[in-house]
This record gives structure tokens, sequence and C-alpha cells, in this order.
């Protein structure tokens, strides 16, 4: 084609299109005047999907024969794509290329509107069709904060908002968050507006229930169609069920960590003031208290053993004795209930009180219980500045009162074995003691008159054979005498019965010598280790000469049995009653000798009066 053919070509065009021509006009003048019915235009859009067409879409100008691509002052504006073009038609194709340039750079508007009204109505489509049914929630509002765009039915739900109310003109603010939090909404959406938060933001909103609900916000721009801020999504994650879920685990964790602190203390064997100071402390700090206390149970109210006290708060004086006499106390109740405790109000007027004069707001207890009787309790209060104990704290003081109990078993067992020992080598001395001097006054006594006696009828043998004859009668009454007196001894030491006979007999022969009537009711079959039948033979012994001595008793039992692996005796009494195992030194010995035997011996009142003494021993 000639140079006055294109320049032609291109002034019809250039008549044809004019200055503002239609949208999408320039196509189909470019084809006529390329004699090319195949040839598209294609737009640049910088921010948005790259080439696209008059109607918005994307376009790929790579998947043509030929593209020409045309630029303007600022850049690449758009691109033909079309048939091969001969070189002779070169002046023709740079010619039309010039004509459209400011053609093209009108549509090139066009097509980038229509392209951000398309983004924006699938993002609108998006906001309508599947995020009102998201698990998650969505706000769309504007650079002010009005919810132009409306919240999404997940979190009207929450909200307890119905979908018919009309929200889209109030502030996002006023409809979503509790008022304490709506000043950090107003900066949080304002450094959003202005591209300065980055992040998540946490923050809570209102909850139908009225518990408020934790929500994770991230916050996304839609711009107008010259790139201004239009809308801000915000699209939320509830994170109310995993933030307390992470606090319990972290009050797990930290009453774990003060339950081994304490047990630490206790495997220490520390002190009973060194134990209790640190439970007292372990118990505040834990449970967010303003003071804590371990109490022991006195009369008619408890004695405060240690106390702890949070800087600021009043402090717990210990030694000090409350008198909780009609009063309505948490620790009274654990104490008398055996379980934890907890009081937020008090409706008495003592208990008012006494509540008032301590400054108690809430307050939780647990008992303390060592060998199945209450010792006193752990309590820890707070006063009216704070909000009361969490539900179920107070079942965290379980684990602290069972600790405590258990040092306060490990060290009575501890000084009870102390007292033991000492007690079996008083026991073994006075035993010693007393076989030497009956030895000495006895039987010794008899033996040495009896050497006498025998060199003197030895002297008078020759001399007056009847004098020795006499002499010798009198040293036989005497050695009989000596013989009856050592196996009376013996018979203290270990009854002939018993070795020969067994436990049945031998308990028989002490209910028949007792002066009062006493049945025995034996129910074992067979033998028992020895060290256990001279355990229970002595028990018997022993408590049926206290019947005898104390008693006053008109009758008595004694029940023998075997259960699961344990041997039980039983001496029963109806006499007045009042015996204490601890109180005489025949009984706290045979408590000494039962719990050597890895046994326990029990003395109580009977249930009709009287004394119940038994003992319970494994029979390994």
């Amino acid at each position: 084609m000639s140079a006055d053919a294109a320049r032609a070509a291109v002034g019809t065009l250039v008549a044809e299109l004019g200055t503002s021509p239609p949208p999408g006009r320039l196509r189909d003048a470019l084809r006529r005047s390329l004699g090319d019915p195949e040839l598209e235009v294609g737009y640049w859009l910088a921010d948005l999907p790259g080439f696209v067409d008059i109607g918005g879409k994307p376009f790929d100008p790579t998947t043509a024969a030929t593209a020409t691509y045309v630029h303007g002052e600022h850049g690449r504006i758009g691109v033909l794509t079309h048939r091969a073009v001969a070189p002779s038609e070169a002046p023709l194709l740079d010619g039309i290329v010039s004509a459209a340039r400011l053609v093209l750079e009108n549509e090139r508007l066009h097509a980038e509107s229509r392209a951000r009204l398309m983004e924006l109505e699938q993002r609108r489509f998006f906001t309508d069709l599947i995020v009102d049914n998201a698990p998650v929630y969505f706000a769309v509002v504007d650079a002010e904060g009005v919810l132009t765009g409306g919240i999404n039915d997940t979190l009207l739900a929450v909200l307890g908002i119905p979908k018919t109310e009309e929200i889209r003109e109030r502030h996002y603010w006023d409809v979503v968050c509790p008022p304490e939090h709506e000043a950090a909404a107003r900066e949080r959406l304002a450094l959003v507006a202005t591209g300065r938060a980055v992040g998540v933001e946490e923050a809570q909103i209102r909850s139908a229930s009225g518990e408020p609900r934790t929500v994770e916000w991230r916050d996304t721009i839609l711009p107008d169609e010259r790139g201004q801020l239009k809308w801000i999504v915000r699209a939320g994650l509830d994170v109310t069920e995993r933030k307390q879920h992470e606090a319990e685990l972290r009050r797990l964790l930290d009453e774990q960590a003060a339950l081994r602190r304490v047990a630490t203390v206790v495997a220490e064997q520390a002190s009973l003031s060194e134990l209790v100071r640190t439970v007292a402390r372990e118990v505040g700090e834990l449970l967010g208290g303003h003071t804590a206390a371990v109490v022991r149970a006195e009369g008619t109210g408890i004695r405060v053993v240690e106390g702890w006290t949070a800087p600021g708060a009043r402090s717990v004086l210990a030694g000090g004795f409350i008198d909780l006499q009609g009063v309505d106390s948490v620790t009274a109740k654990a104490m008398e209930t055996r379980a934890p405790q907890r009081l937020a109000d008090i409706e008495d007027d003592d208990g008012r009180r006494l509540w008032d004069s301590l400054d108690i707001h809430s307050a939780i207890a647990a008992p303390i219980v060592v060998d199945g009787e209450i010792w006193g309790a752990i309590n820890t209060t707070r006063n009216a500045t704070a909000e009361p104990f969490a539900p179920h704290t107070e079942e965290g003081l379980a684990g602290m009162a069972a600790l405590v109990a258990q040092a306060l078993a490990n060290a009575a067992a501890r000084e009870e074995l102390n007292a033991s020992r000492a007690r079996i080598v008083q026991a073994g001395d006075d035993a010693r003691r007393k076989l030497e001097r009956n030895l000495h006054d006895g039987a010794q006594q008899r033996l040495v008159s009896l050497s006498i006696a025998l060199r003197l009828a030895d002297a008078h043998l020759q001399k007056s054979p009847e004098t020795a004859r006499g002499i010798l009668r009198a040293a036989s009454e005497d050695l009989a005498g000596a013989l009856a007196e050592l196996r009376e001894l013996a018979r203290g030491l270990h009854p002939a019965v018993l070795s020969d006979r067994g436990l049945g007999p031998a308990l028989q022969v002490l209910a028949d010598r007792a002066p009062i009537p006493v049945q025995v009711a034996n129910d074992l079959e067979d033998r028992l280790p020895t060290a256990v039948e001279a355990a229970i033979y002595y028990v018997v012994s022993e408590a049926l000469a206290n019947v005898a001595k104390h008693a006053d008793a008109s009758s008595a039992e004694v029940r023998l049995h075997r259960a699961n692996g344990t041997a039980v005796v039983e001496v029963i009494d109806d006499g007045v009653g009042g015996a204490v195992a601890s109180a005489g030194s025949g009984l706290r010995g045979l408590a000494d000798r039962v719990e050597a035997l890895g046994g326990r011996l029990r003395v109580r009142a009977g249930a009709d009066g009287g004394t119940h003494v038994a003992a319970e021993i494994p029979c390994r």
C-alpha cells in the first residue's frame, strides 16, 4: 500500500471516530481500516488483572498471531491483536495506531471502570451469597465507620439482632462493640482507613447471651473506581472458646506448678510452720485472693495457723481465734461437709458483721482431713474491690488440702514412730528389770536357800541322818516352789497354751480366768503366724484386765475372725467406757506391738455404751 493510500485510510478512520466515539466503536473502525475482521482491542490496567476488553473482562494478547502494543505519554495504554501485516502495510498500521491512541486512552478509562465494577460485584456476590452463611463474622463499613455494607447473618445471630432490623446507617461500634471497647474500635478503623493498621486485632463484641465474645479481626480495604477507599471489610474469627481453653490450660499449669512446689516442701519434711506458710502463699497467689490462711479447728471456731496477705489488703494474723458458732462461714461449711465450698454473699447479720470486719467480699475453702478426722481447712478471700472467685475455683483447693493432710499425717507418723521406738526401748528395759527383780526376789532366793540347805544336809548326814532328811524334805519343797515360779515367769513371757494348743484355746483360758462372764466367738479355721497370735493374745489379755479393773462391766465378748488377709480381734464390754489407747502404758504398748506388725489398734465407745477395743493385723 502506498503512503498516499495509507494517509487516506487514516483520515477516513479519524473522521469516522471523531473526538469521543461511543465505547466499542474503535474496534469496528480498526477492523475496517485494516481489513481484519478478527482484530481485537485490549486495554492496559496496571493494578487490575493486566489487559481487559471493553467489558472489563481479562484479555490475553499472547494468544493472537500478532500483537501491537500502544503506548501513551505515561506508558503502555493498550494492545491490538490482528493478522500478520505485510511490510507494505506497515505505514498504514503505524498511522492507525497513532490515530487510535487518543480514542484508546478514553476507552481504557471505560474499561477500567467496568473492570472495577465487576470486581466489586464479585465481592458483593461473595458477601451476599457466601459470607452470610460463613462460620466467621463479616462487617462492611465505610471510611467513617458506618455499616454501609451491613454484617453477615452469623454475626447478626451472635449479636441477637433480627435480620429485619436496619443497621446500615449506624456506626459499627454502636452495633457490634461493648461500650468500653468503642474507643478502641474507632481508633482501629481510623488506622485501617489511613493504611496504618497491620496484622490482626483482638477485640470483644456484644453477645445476645450477655457474655462478651472474643474475636480476631482482619481488615481489607476495597477501593472505588478512582482508587480511593470505599469500604473496609472486617472478617472476624471467634476465638472465645480457644481463649477459654488457653486460660484453663494456664490455670492447670499454674496449679500443677504450685502443687509441685508444695509437694517439694512436703517431701523435704519441712516444719509445720514452713509448710502452711508455703501453702497459704501458693493458694493466695494462684487463685488471685487478697488473703489466704491455713486454719485449725478448735472448739467452736478456728485458729489461724498461718496466713498470707496480698499487698494493700488487711493482714491475717497467725494465732488469731475466730468463733464461728452460729455464723454462716465458708470455712465452717467446708469442715462440716468435708467438701470444698464457696460463699459470695452472706445473709445473716453475724456473718455479715464478721465479713465486714475482715473486709471479705467472697471466699472459698477446702477441708483438711487427717486420718479420717477434720484437722482444719484452707481458705482464701477477696475484698469488695474484686469480682467473686470464678466458678469451680474452690475445687482447686482440694489438691492443696490433700497435700497438707498428707504432710500432717506423715509428720504425725514420724513423731509416733519415734515415740513408739522410744517406748519399745523403754518397755524392753522395764521388762528386763522386772525379770531381774522377779528372778532375784523369787526363784533366785529359793535356789540360794536350796544351796545352803543342801550343804547343811551334807554336814548332818553322818552325825544326824534324821536331821539331814528333814533338811532335804524342806529343800525339796523349796525346789518345787522355785520351779513353779520359773514356770510362772515363762508363762508371762509366752503362754505355753498358746504354743501348744493355739490361739482359740488360749483366749478361752483368758476368758475363764476373768472375774466376769466372757464369751469367745472364734471364727478362725487355721493357725495364724506366731507373731500375730502373740499380739492378739496380749491385746485380749490387756483388754480383759482393764475391763476387770476399770470398766465396772457385767459381761464382755471376744470376737475373732479373718477378713481379706487380715486378722481382726474385738473385745467389747458393757461397762462405763472411757478407755483411751494413748492414756495408759498397757494399751499404748499393745498399740506399738500391733503397729510393729503393720496393723492398727482402735479404742472407741461401744454402740450401746461400754468400750470397744479392736485390732487389725495383716497376716503375712
